[in-house]
């Protein structure tokens, strides 16, 4: 069975900087593909981590067919398509680093980045860095089968970068 060559978690409880500190790392390094969720001026977006280009991750609220409600957040399907398609992207090509961030609640009930997940875990010869809240830790790794012998764990707290170059 196919599988990455290593995986790295960033955790960390929420609002501690696990995006932030990303953001930051990807300033100085190049040859990373995948998706960045800051937030920028008060709103969560996605980020094409190649590209810094963002796109809207929260859906507006007069595009009620676009809705993809989890907890108090409502997310933008157009949004989740178009950062989907640039995961898939960077798997089609090949590329050896694959950032997606995050894996969380919309996830674990089947959504979100679930199938691109699930792909990518099966994809062979990549390095894929995830971001997973400390507490949700244990449920992601069982739902989606992650190996945890290919598993680095980094705090999102510490300079985890350093780690994974």
């Amino acid at each position: 069975m196919a599988q990455p060559k290593k995986i790295f978690i960033v955790t960390g409880a929420i609002k501690t900087g696990k995006t932030s500190s990303l953001k930051n790392w990807l300033t100085t390094t190049v040859n990373i593909y995948g998706i960045v969720t800051p937030i920028i001026n008060g709103k969560r977006c996605f980020m094409n981590a190649n590209t810094n280009e963002t796109f809207a991750m929260e859906a507006a609220t007069e595009a009620i067919e676009d809705y993809l409600p989890i907890g108090k957040f409502i997310f933008s399907k157009k949004g989740f398509k178009q950062a989907i398609h640039i995961i898939d992207t960077a798997l089609n090509m090949q590329q050896q680093w694959l950032l997606i961030d995050e894996i969380g609640p919309l996830e674990l009930n089947g959504f979100g980045f679930a199938t691109i997940l699930k792909k990518a875990l099966h994809a062979n010869g990549i390095h894929l860095i995830l971001v997973v809240r400390t507490h949700l830790l244990q449920e992601v790794l069982n739902t989606f089968a992650i190996n945890k012998n290919l598993v680095t764990y980094l705090n999102s707290e510490s300079n985890f970068f350093k780690e994974i170059v």
